[in-house]
């Protein structure tokens, strides 16, 4: 009898281990999926957050808030010459 339940435990306990090791299996494959994810999401992220920052800075450092505006280049009678695009 006790040699029966020896098999009948070891065969559960081998039962468990295969689960688990299935599900960790499981589970490795899917943290992997999901950091490939996040790894493209972020690299947008990052791109929209510097878009944003320098769209701010332009703002706040524009002519709008006090700021000196850097002369152009081009003479004022060159730029009124200029035909409009239409």
């Amino acid at each position: 009898m006790e040699l029966v339940a020896a098999a009948i435990a070891s065969g559960l306990f081998g039962v468990i281990v295969a689960l688990v090791q299935r599900g960790r299996k499981e589970n490795k494959r899917d943290h992997g999926n999901v950091m490939d994810r996040l790894d493209l999401i972020s690299g947008e992220i990052r791109k929209d957050i510097r878009q944003v920052r320098s769209d701010l800075s332009d703002h706040v450092n524009g002519p709008a808030h006090g700021a000196p505006t850097i002369p152009s280049k081009t003479p004022a009678k060159l730029r009124a010459k200029r035909p409009k695009a239409g």
